[in-house]
């Protein structure tokens, strides 16, 4: 049997196949915002008025704005006492976007905590508040962009961390047109928002955010944009990477779920990206030695 289709036939029979994307039902959004507004009270006029709601969040970070903004999230370039450059995201007072903010920040933490093992690298960034107000903070890359296209030796680099991509349901990584080359010849990891309990553009992904890694399958499809970085990886690349994270988690997991506290999450949405990242790292360290062999 094709190889290929062992695995997709694997993860089918686990109950899930390729998470499709679409568009969070109103209730979802609705009982998102509901629990937060019972949990933590109402954020106004962009200003916390509520100090638990800074609960996760560093300390007052003196940064003085440049007047550079980019994007049409109100982001802008602001710079640190030692000189460092740091680009803002305000979360405007909304209590969701604070859980979509916090979501990103364990995502990167955890792909830190994985960073050695499986060469991730993410920019530094913090959750903090800049004048009062709720803002995730992401640190200038120390190597500059440089503009050319990945090498493939760069690429296949990128692509050893493929198993913590799918782990994390990181469905939108390694589209070509996020790819940046830094002057040193890596690929960092520079935008996590679509990981873990949001997709990218901020809706919840809900039941498809599974305890299944079908991720394995879906994100190496030709029909995903992250099958540009990782739809050549074999079956045994792939198992190697899952037997690799099945000798990692185990040491690591009390970081992951570190990560998941130390932010300003809402309580039931921490208790649920908890469980949800224990349920795939066990399927994932279930599988570690179901071996399927290359195609002949």
């Amino acid at each position: 049997m094709n190889s290929l289709l062992l695995i997709a036939m694997l993860l089918s029979s686990a109950g899930l196949e390729r998470p499709e994307p679409r568009t969070a039902r109103p209730e979802e959004r609705a009982a998102i915002r509901a629990e937060r507004a019972g949990q933590t009270g109402h954020i106004a006029n962009a200003k916390v008025t509520r100090p638990e709601l800074l609960d996760g969040l560093r300390p007052e970070r003196k940064l003085i704005p440049t007047g550079e903004f980019a994007g049409s999230n109100g982001g802008q370039w602001m710079r640190d006492e030692a000189g460092g450059m740091w680009f803002g995201k305000p979360s405007k007072g909304d209590a969701l976007q604070l859980d979509r903010q916090a979501n990103e920040q364990a995502m990167n933490d955890i792909y830190r905590l994985a960073g050695d093992s499986f060469g991730v690298a993410v920019p530094e960034t913090q959750l903090a508040t800049v004048e009062g107000q709720p803002m995730f903070l992401s640190k200038k890359l120390a190597s500059p962009i440089v503009n050319s296209a990945p090498s493939d030796a760069a690429r296949a680099h990128f692509a050893d961390g493929f198993v913590i991509d799918a782990w994390l349901a990181n469905w939108d990584i390694g589209a070509r047109h996020q790819l940046v080359v830094t002057a040193d010849g890596r690929l960092p990891r520079i935008d996590n928002g679509g990981a873990g309990l949001f997709r990218a553009r901020g809706d919840p992904k809900g039941d498809r955010f599974g305890a299944t890694v079908a991720e394995l399958t879906s994100m190496r499809n030709p029909s995903m944009v992250s099958a540009y970085s990782f739809g050549r990886l074999s079956p045994s690349e792939i198992q190697t990477q899952i037997d690799k994270f099945a000798a990692w988690y185990p040491s690591h997991a009390a970081g992951v779920a570190a990560a998941v506290d130390h932010t300003p999450l809402s309580p039931v949405l921490k208790a649920e990206l908890r469980t949800r990242l224990q349920a795939r790292a066990a399927w994932l360290i279930a599988h570690a030695t179901t071996r399927v062999a290359e195609a002949q």
